[in-house]
């Protein structure tokens, strides 16, 4: 193993490689060998490992969604993340960056679209909704659903006696 100043990530991967997939099938083997030769290494081989920043990873991420299916992708960022807490078990590295670096189940990163715009209401229109309610039969359920962020389902279930 190198000094922790000197690794790489491609001495990363490859050790994790030679280490813990020697127990794995061939055919297994072979293919985590051709994806961080081929999608790894070449990319992100050459930074120390303990200079490796997320922005790095995700840029990394980025830049093969373009040519890797959605499974490839997250298969290359398990084999990533898998590499790195290997070096952290041996203590070359402390954090491991691939693992802040998260896919959803379609190979897209979180975070990387907006998602929609919230249609919850502000203080403002809480308190007018509220007012304008005060007095009707609809004051109690508005009530309990604004104070309490459950949803309207879950509130039309409730019962209670009228005081």
């Amino acid at each position: 193993m190198n000094s922790p100043t000197r690794y790489t990530v491609a001495a990363c991967v490859a050790e994790f490689l030679r280490d813990q997939t020697a127990d794995l099938a061939p055919t297994t083997r072979d293919n985590y060998t051709r994806l961080a030769n081929t999608h790894i290494t070449p990319y992100l081989g050459r930074y120390l490992l303990a200079e490796l920043r997320v922005a790095d990873v995700l840029a990394w991420l980025r830049g093969r969604k373009k040519h890797l299916s959605s499974r490839t992708l997250r298969l290359v960022l398990n084999l990533l993340e898998r590499a790195i807490r290997y070096a952290q078990v041996q203590e070359v590295v402390a954090r491991n960056v691939a693992e802040l670096a998260r896919l959803d189940q379609r190979g897209r990163l979180k975070g990387d679209k907006p998602g929609r715009p919230s249609k919850s209401m502000n203080l403002e229109q809480a308190v007018a909704v509220l007012k304008a309610a005060e007095g009707t039969r609809w004051y109690a359920y508005l009530m309990r659903s604004i104070v309490t962020g459950a949803r309207t389902e879950e509130i039309r279930a409730l019962t209670w006696e009228a005081g």
